[in-house]
C-alpha cells in the first residue's frame, strides 16, 4: 500500500489512498501503539508486585500485620495493667481480703446461711490481674477458700485432737466438725454472688471475720458439686438448716431510730441510705433469729450480750426464745477499701 520501509507512508502515497483507508490504517497504528504501551507496563508492574515479598517488609507491612492480630476479649488499658492477663511469675501467697461486718469472732456467723442476707465485699490485690474475674458474675454461687488467721492458738501453738462443737453432746475429733482450729487453718464457704465491679467482687452469707485474708474463688456448679443421691447422713445434733435459735426479734424505738440515722447518713460500710433500710433491718433480726451470739457456757446465765455490725455496737437481751436489740452505738467510721486504688 505503499509504505516505506521505515513503517511511515509518504505524503504522494497519501494523496493516492482514500481518505477513509488512510484514517484507519493511522488509527490501527496508534491502538497497536497503546496496547503495547499497556502490556509493558502491566509486565513492569507485575515484577514489582512479586519481588516485594522477597524483600524485608517495611515499617508500614509490620504496622498492618500488627493490627490485624486477634485481639478479642483483651482488658483495654483501664481496665488491666497487665493486657496478657498473665500472673506473675512470683509466688502468690493470697489473692485478696474479705471485708465483712464482724469485726470480732464473736458474733460472726458460724456458718454461711446463719447470715445469708449479710453483705460483704472481696477485694482483689492489685498486684494480680482484673481479668481473672472475667466471666465470674455468670455465676449464682461461689465458693470461698480462706485463712483462719484470726483464730488464736495457745501459747504453746498446739492443736487439740478432740473438741466441744456447741451443739455436739460430747467432744469429736476436728475433722468431723468445722472448728477454726485445724491441723491446716483453711475455711470453705458457699456465698451468693450480687456482681462485680472492678476488683470488687460483692457477695452475701459470708461467715467470717473482717479483713480475712482470701485464698481462692471457685464458682459453685451445681451438677458437679451436689450430692448424686439423696442419701445423705449426718448427725442429728446437727439440726435443720431452717432450725432457729429464737423465735423473734425486736428492736426498742431508741435503737431503731439509731439504726435508722446511721443508714440514712451513710455511716455504714455496707448498708447505705434509706433504699437498704428494709434490707438492714431484716438482716440483723435474720442473723440474730438463727444463732445464739453468747457462749455456749453462758447461755444459761448471761442475760446481755453486745456484738459488733458493721459500724454498730449493738446490745441485745435475751428474754426466753426472744432477743430484743436495745442500743445500737455508732462506732467510727472505718475505711475498709482505698477507692483510689485501681478499679
Amino acid at each position: 500500500l505503499g509504505v516505506s520501509g521505515s513503517g511511515e507512508i509518504s505524503l504522494v502515497e497519501k494523496s493516492l489512498l482514500p481518505m477513509s483507508i488512510w484514517e484507519n490504517v493511522e488509527w490501527s497504528w496508534a491502538l497497536n501503539t497503546v496496547l503495547v504501551g499497556v502490556i509493558c507496563y502491566l509486565l513492569q508492574r507485575r515484577n514489582t508486585v512479586v519481588a516485594v515479598p522477597q524483600t524485608q517488609p517495611t515499617k508500614d507491612t509490620k504496622d498492618t500485620k500488627e493490627t490485624k492480630k486477634d485481639t478479642t476479649n483483651k482488658p483495654t488499658k483501664s481496665n488491666s495493667p497487665n493486657p496478657d492477663c498473665v500472673i506473675p511469675e512470683s509466688k502468690v501467697s493470697r489473692i485478696g481480703l474479705i471485708y465483712t461486718p464482724f469485726r470480732r469472732k464473736s458474733g460472726c456467723p458460724r456458718q454461711p446461711s446463719v447470715g445469708k442476707t449479710c453483705r460483704s465485699i472481696i477485694k482483689l490485690d492489685t498486684n494480680l490481674d482484673v481479668c481473672l474475674l472475667r466471666g465470674l458474675e455468670e455465676w449464682s454461687y461461689v465458693w470461698l477458700l480462706w485463712d483462719f488467721d484470726k483464730r488464736v492458738l495457745p501459747e504453746n501453738g498446739s492443736i487439740k485432737s478432740l473438741v466441744q462443737p456447741p451443739r455436739a453432746p460430747g467432744k469429736i475429733g476436728v475433722f468431723a466438725c468445722r472448728t477454726p482450729h485445724r491441723p491446716i487453718a483453711l475455711g470453705l464457704s458457699l456465698v451468693k454472688l450480687i456482681k462485680v465491679e472492678g476488683r470488687k467482687v460483692y457477695i452475701e452469707g459470708s461467715d467470717v471475720v473482717h479483713n480475712t485474708v482470701l485464698l481462692d474463688i471457685k464458682p459453685y456448679h451445681h451438677t458437679a458439686d451436689s450430692p448424686w443421691d439423696q442419701d445423705i447422713r449426718q448427725p442429728a445434733w446437727v439440726g435443720s438448716a431452717n432450725e432457729k435459735a429464737f423465735a423473734k426479734t425486736t428492736f426498742t424505738p431508741e435503737a431503731e431510730k439509731k439504726i435508722r440515722a446511721a443508714c440514712i447518713g451513710g455511716r455504714l460500710q455496707f448498708w447505705k441510705g434509706e433504699g437498704d433500710l428494709d434490707s438492714l433491718f431484716y438482716s440483723i433480726s435474720d442473723l440474730i433469729c438463727n444463732q445464739d451470739m453468747r457462749s455456749q457456757w453462758r447461755r444459761g446465765t448471761q442475760v446481755q450480750f453486745v456484738m459488733d455490725f458493721d459500724n454498730f455496737l449493738l446490745t441485745l437481751n435475751y428474754v426466753g426464745d426472744e432477743v430484743q436489740i436495745t442500743d445500737a452505738q455508732v462506732t467510727k467510721k472505718q475505711k475498709i477499701y482505698d477507692d483510689k486504688e485501681p478499679q
